[in-house]
Parts: structure tokens; C-alpha cells; sequence
């Protein structure tokens, strides 16, 4: 369901800052490299593909083998992997031979190679699938959650994580305690002290310990951000808040969230086929015009017009023309956007890094 793909994009894990991670991936042709701000180059765009900094290391490929540059260039972990995660918490998950393990950044391996899959540690957890089932794993490689569920997902920023048993949703937490039964049609992620769920049909809304604390009588629900969530009945969007008061009445063909951060508390909604924003109190912000239209993150949106991706800012100005195939959202100050037949970063008033 289209909804796991937003499910997995919404659940992010934040970057510490205490890593130059600053460096921008450049595209040079079909090479890859690393730029500063001015698009100095800092790395040659000697790689197949690259991807952004964490914690001091970047994962680069050189054919189809991956390994880690510091922010001076130099290989501090040679491309040996056939895939490899991002570092987080100390740790990235690489594969090898089909199997997948975790190393240091030195190199070193700390949990051996044994799983079909594996996240990035969150919560000091990562997810793991063995023969076809999942569960977490300490940095140790000590079994905290069992492997018994048959799909998983990262923990998000309240350190709980939606599991599923035979078609079932429901959570566990950073300790490795089952919170939730797998009881639920479907789950999102805990969002303001709130999960939205779904049984036999209809969504509503459950705290953390389980319990029921908005009833499930809508058609559709979405996470809550900003102490609004977005639900719908017969056929129409409208906004709760987290008492379950309908606060934005139900008027829209369909509605998102709100923006995370306090800049981005403007939502997407659209109205016969075209989509527009309104702020908190239901005030239109930019107007229904949109082909489709994200939700704001770091004080930019990326909307579609006649196919093609631009990026507009909470004013409803367009900052960044619709010119691209494809639009992602910023994330630390880039968004990766299609240009022809590459992919590439732009800054958040459009600079391109990239030279073809």
C-alpha cells in the first residue's frame, strides 16, 4: 500500500552535528565527487555514486562496490561491500556475499555477517531480518526484540517501532518490550504521544500505552504534527486535534500533515484534482494549482506542475522553478531532484551541483 512508502520516507533519523558533515555530493558527468557551499571541490568526482555524509564518513561506490571516504578524500574503508548503510550510532549495517553485518569506522567488523537485511541503529537498535523474519539487535549483536515478525520498521523519535505478525500491526519500544499486540490493519508511526491505526475499516487514534483515545470512526487518518492530524469521512478531509475535536472542518478531496517544525506548519490539501496549503487556523497559503504537492520541510515544499518539480516556500512563492522529473524533500539543506537522465542536489534557492 502506498502508504508504507510515506511511512518509511516520514520515519528519519537525526544527524549529529559533532561530524563535518557538510560537504555536498557533485555530479560531474555520471561521476560523483564532493563540493563545498561555493561548489569548490573537495573530493574528485572520481565515483559511480555517492551518498551524503554521517558522522564523518560518506559511502562512495566505486563500480559496484561500496566503501567510506573521510572529508579530506582519503578511503578510510576500501569500496569492498556490495551494499552499505549510512553510519549511525557508531555502526553501519554492510552486506557482503548476500549477507549483512555491521562494522566500525575503522573498518573493524563488530557484528558478523549473518542477516538478509539490516537498518542503521536508532535507539541503540537496529532492525535485522533472519530467515525471513525480523526483530532488533543491540551494538553487541544481543537478540533485544525476537525475530518472530514478519515486517519491521525503524524506531522513530519516540523510541517505538511498528511491527507486523500475520497481517497485523502493532509496536514495540527501545527496551524490547511488545507495547502493542499485532492487532491493527494498519499502523502509523507515533507521532505527539499518538499512533494512528486502522480495524475493520475505519481509523482513529491510540496513546502510548495501547489504549484507544480517539475512536476509530474515520475512513483515513494521518499522523499528528503540530497538535493536528488530518482525517477523513464521508469522503472529505477535515483536521482533529489531539483531544479528537474537529477543529478544520471537512471540506478537502484529500488532505496531509502539517509540517514537523514550527516554520513548516502550513499543510497540503487539495480540492477537485489540484492541490494547495493552508495554515494551522485553515487560512489557503498558496492557491490550488498543483498537479501534487509535499509536505514542508525546512521551509520549502516540492509541488508538480505539467509533470515537472519545483519547490516553493511558506509564502507561497515558487524558489525553485518546476523543472525537474523528480523532487525529493530537503534534508539538511539539499534536495535530490531529477535533471534528464541524472539525479543530482540542489541548495534551497535552486543552486544546482552538477555539471554535465
Amino acid at each position: 500500500m502506498k502508504r508504507i512508502v510515506i511511512f518509511i520516507a516520514l520515519i528519519l533519523t537525526s544527524l549529529s552535528s559533532a561530524w563535518p558533515d557538510d560537504l555536498i555530493p557533485f555530479r560531474r558527468g555520471s561521476r560523483w565527487g564532493f563540493c563545498d557551499k561555493n561548489k569548490k571541490m573537495v573530493i574528485a568526482a572520481g565515483y559511480n555514486r555517492v551518498e551524503r555524509f554521517s558522522e564523518g564518513l560518506a559511502q562512495a561506490a566505486r563500480g559496484a562496490r561500496w566503501g567510506y571516504v573521510d572529508a579530506k578524500g582519503r578511503e578510510t574503508i576500501a569500496p569492498r561491500y556490495d551494499a552499505c548503510w549510512q553510519f549511525s550510532e557508531g555502526l553501519a549495517a554492510v552486506s557482503a556475499g548476500g549477507k549483512y553485518g555491521f562494522i566500525d569506522a575503522e573498518g573493524a567488523t563488530v557484528i558478523e555477517a549473518r542477516y538478509e537485511a539490516a537498518r542503521p541503529f536508532s535507539h541503540g537498535l537496529a532492525l535485522v531480518r533472519l530467515e525471513g523474519k525480523c526483530g532488533y539487535i543491540d551494538k553487541t549483536g544481543k537478540i533485544v526484540v525476537p525475530l518472530r515478525y514478519d515486517d519491521s520498521w525503524d524506531f522513530g523519535a519516540d523510541g517505538k517501532a511498528a511491527v507486523v505478525l500475520d497481517g497485523k500491526y502493532g509496536f514495540v519500544n527501545a527496551a524490547g518490550k511488545e507495547i502493542v499486540s499485532p492487532r491493527y490493519d494498519w499502523a502509523f508511526y507515533y507521532s505527539e504521544g499518538l499512533a494512528a491505526v486502522a480495524l475493520g475499516g475505519k481509523c482513529g487514534y491510540i496513546d502510548a500505552a495501547g489504549k484507544e483515545a480517539i475512536p476509530l470512526v474515520y475512513d483515513d487518518a494521518w499522523p499528528f504534527s503540530g497538535g493536528l492530524a488530518a482525517v477523513k469521512i464521508n469522503n472529505l478531509y477535515g483536521y482533529l486535534d489531539r483531544k479528537g475535536t474537529l477543529v478544520l472542518p471537512f471540506k478537502y478531496d484529500y488532505a496531509m500533515s502539517f509540517g514537523a517544525s514550527p516554520q513548516d506548519r502550513l499543510a497540503p490539501v487539495s480540492k477537485g484534482n489540484k492541490w494547495g496549503y493552508i495554515n494551522a487556523k485553515g487560512k489557503q497559503v498558496a492557491g490550488f494549482k498543483y498537479d501534487r504537492a509535499g509536505v514542508f520541510k525546512e521551509g520549502r515544499a516540492a509541488v508538480m506542475r505539467n509533470g515537472l518539480y519545483g519547490y516553493i516556500d511558506t509564502t507561497g512563492r515558487e524558489v525553485v522553478p518546476a523543472k525537474y522529473g523528480h523532487g525529493a524533500d530537503f534534508d539538511r539543506g539539499l534536495a535530490l531532484v531529477q535533471n534528464g537522465p541524472y539525479y543530482g542536489y540542489i541548495g534551497v534557492n535552486g543552486t544546482e551541483y552538477w555539471k554535465d
